[in-house]
């Protein structure tokens, strides 16, 4: 089992509006709602692809209770604390004008001391079944600055794998206690490390904090570091329908493919046919496995 920590999940919602009206009423045409957070989408995908995730996170009223169900009826477990206020909401609007996959998130709620001791708590008592973990996304308020702190002890053990998908002043955070995997993109690398540079050389760069780097470079692929090894993997689309959850589905793959004993070009390989296999579909966040098993035969990959 891949265990994911997805400390601030998410309703993702689409909306269908061509523009907005200034101070007017707008209607949307059409609304799609769909369970989100980086970490539910990961485990999401995770479980599609043929592998069993569960996923932990803070659950906030209503809408913390429908995501939780929306991932059970899809086969992923979850646990951790149900907290006061309700679990976010996101907005993407879909248009073919100027708002085209405009995005609006919610801030979210605001956790308690007591709710933090109990995401680990729910964390730990997980690692018993999994000794891949990944913590992906955001955090709420009410998180201590040094969140991570509480998985240094898994990060120092060689029985187990920590990935870490992060931004901003918690990917700085994050480092710290150096865990396995690292992935980020281009930006989040570039203000991590503080230069402008290439996707392979943040990767590079990216391996004095972790033993494996994933550095997503947009439709430009992946860049996926260990050793002394680069690899670069991509696979173009004819048509994009959404790349909401593109990197969250890549980093699924590079799960699945690690869970699998797998080469390091191989983890680029899944990787990079799970992150395409999201943009294929207008379901936020999700990925198809009879997509990925097609576009895995398309993806080019090289040695750098």
């Amino acid at each position: 089992m891949i265990l994911t920590a997805c400390p601030n999940p998410s309703v993702d919602k689409f909306l269908s509006l061509s523009s907005i009206k200034s101070g007017q009423v707008n209607r949307s045409s059409g609304e799609a709602a769909f369970p989100g957070g980086k970490g539910v989408h990961v485990a999401l995908a995770v479980n599609e692809i043929g592998v069993a995730s569960h996923v932990t996170g803070f659950w906030g009223g209503p809408t913390g209770q429908w995501i939780k169900q929306m991932c059970s009826r899809e086969g992923v477990e979850s646990s951790g604390p149900a907290i006061e206020g309700w679990t976010r909401t996101c907005l993407t609007i879909r248009s073919e004008e100027e708002l085209k996959d405009t995005e609006i998130l919610e801030h979210g709620p605001t956790i308690t001391e007591q709710e933090l001791q109990d995401f680990w708590e729910a964390v730990d008592h997980q690692t018993q079944q999994s000794n891949l973990i990944c913590v992906s996304g955001s955090w709420p308020d009410g998180s201590p600055d040094d969140v991570y702190q509480a998985l240094s002890t898994y990060c120092d053990d060689p029985r187990f794998s920590v990935w870490i998908d992060a931004s901003g002043e918690r990917l700085k955070q994050a480092v710290d206690i150096h865990p396995y995997g690292i992935h980020v993109n281009t930006s989040e690398a570039r203000s991590l490390l503080g230069r402008e540079d290439t996707a392979d050389t943040y990767a590079r760069a990216l391996l004095n904090y972790c033993e494996v780097a994933a550095v997503t470079d947009g439709a430009n692929g992946l860049y996926l570091a260990s050793g002394e090894d680069v690899y670069h993997a991509y696979c173009p689309v004819e048509k994009v329908i959404s790349t909401v959850g593109c990197g969250d589905c890549l980093l699924a793959g590079l799960l699945v493919a690690q869970h699998r004993g797998q080469s390091l070009r191989d983890r680029a390989v899944l990787g990079t046919a799970c992150g395409t296999a999201n943009c294929l579909r207008p379901d936020l966040g999700m990925l198809y496995n009879s997509d990925v098993q097609d576009l895995t035969k398309k993806v080019t990959c090289n040695k750098i």
